[in-house]
């Protein structure tokens, strides 16, 4: 049995063993070189690299698909008759591609403008609910890019506020996410004292909230 000093070497020496251990760790290493002031904290991107970069998507679509293609691909694929008998997952297909078309490519596809908004809108009554969220986060993607009548921007809205599936959950905040910033410039507040957006936000939170 140890002596009483004896335990209490024992425990000093494992104490300093310890000590030893968190002195070398590397998180002991980083904590003092960011109390320090040595760990450099990273930056935001600038709004220069952001355009940049968008320029560059840019570039590299029109570069793989060219103007006579994406020329084609609207008139015909899109805007073409036949569309009414695609499968669902083309259809699928072709919204997403169209969404990221007029993201990035808006000020290009100006004077298609009907036939992509067209194409989307004839998807918001499918009964299939992939093609269906998707047609609404084209047709939000369109509303943030292009003028859009405000009644047509309210129904959007109000329609992706009511929706509460939980298979449609995910694609539904991705069309609010986007739809909800462009919203300010899209409705003016006219004679109303607060924008008729907000007022739609708290109806329906009150009329619907319990079946989210």
């Amino acid at each position: 049995i140890l002596s009483t000093s004896g335990v209490k070497r024992a425990r000093r020496t494992k104490k300093q063993r310890m000590r030893r251990k968190l002195r070398q760790s590397p998180m002991r290493k980083r904590t003092q070189k960011k109390s320090s002031g040595m760990e450099v904290e990273e930056k935001a991107p600038s709004a220069d690299t952001k355009n940049s970069s968008n320029e560059d998507v840019v570039q590299r679509i029109r570069s793989v698909l060219g103007d006579d293609m994406i020329t084609t691909l609207i008139k015909e694929l899109v805007g073409g008759q036949q569309a009414v008998h695609y499968r669902e997952e083309l259809r699928v297909q072709l919204l997403r591609l169209t969404t990221l078309l007029i993201e990035h490519l808006h000020s290009q596809l100006t004077s298609y403008r009907k036939d992509l908004i067209k194409f989307a809108w004839n998807h918001l009554k499918s009964d299939n609910s992939a093609s269906k969220q998707w047609a609404y986060v084209n047709v939000c993607r369109f509303i943030d890019v292009y003028e859009t009548p405000p009644k047509i921007v309210l129904q959007v809205y109000v329609a992706l506020l009511r929706t509460y599936q939980p298979e449609a959950r995910k694609l539904v905040s991705k069309a609010l996410d986007i739809i909800t910033p462009a919203l300010p410039k899209r409705l003016s507040l006219g004679k109303h004292k607060h924008p008729t957006w907000i007022k739609w936000t708290k109806k329906i939170i009150v009329e619907e909230g319990h079946l989210v």
